[in-house]
């Protein structure tokens, strides 16, 4: 079973068992391919034919590939809406640092309520509370608008989309 290893414009090179690779042209595969894709390679006199692997035990593999993952587009739309205050949507990815971020902004953001009704008001207090107020609300519309484009956009066969992990 070969594989394809790298897609460059339509020069597609596939890797074979045996280690060597086979340099195609994109119009000999009439099938929707990605990298890393498994496919079955036949020769005949010579040109190659290339097919879908015809292993029904292999399912899509879906690298992760130059910090890109791919996730499932409904749940981590829903938990970019939903809990994405929390980054709860990024942690379930794995992006720790992100959800970190998010995470750490809302737990600072009750602090600092809690802080404000303790103290009591006075002008300067409140003024920092508007300010944390307002950019915890950029955040959530930010977050919001972001769910609405992921559950938008389109997604692979699987229903998987890719995203940036940082």
């Amino acid at each position: 079973m070969a594989k394809i290893l790298r897609i460059e414009y339509n020069n597609i090179i596939v890797g074979l068992d045996d280690g060597s690779t086979i340099n195609a042209n994109r119009d000999d595969f009439d099938f929707d391919i990605q990298e890393f894709m498994s496919v079955d390679v036949y020769k005949h006199s010579d040109k190659y034919i290339f097919s879908p692997s015809s292993d029904p035990n292999q399912a899509e593999f879906e690298p992760e590939i130059y910090g890109k993952i791919y996730v499932n587009k409904q749940s981590y739309g829903l938990l970019c809406i939903l809990l994405g205050l929390w980054g709860v949507h990024e942690f379930s990815v794995g992006n720790f640092k992100a959800g970190s971020l998010f995470a750490g902004i809302t737990v600072g953001f009750f602090i600092f309520c809690f802080a404000f009704l303790g103290v009591g008001i006075n002008e300067l207090s409140a003024s920092l509370f508007l300010i944390y107020m307002f950019v915890y609300l950029a955040i959530a519309i930010y977050l919001f608008i972001r769910g609405i484009i992921i559950l938008c956009s389109t997604a692979n066969r699987n229903g998987n989309i890719v995203i940036s992990k940082w």
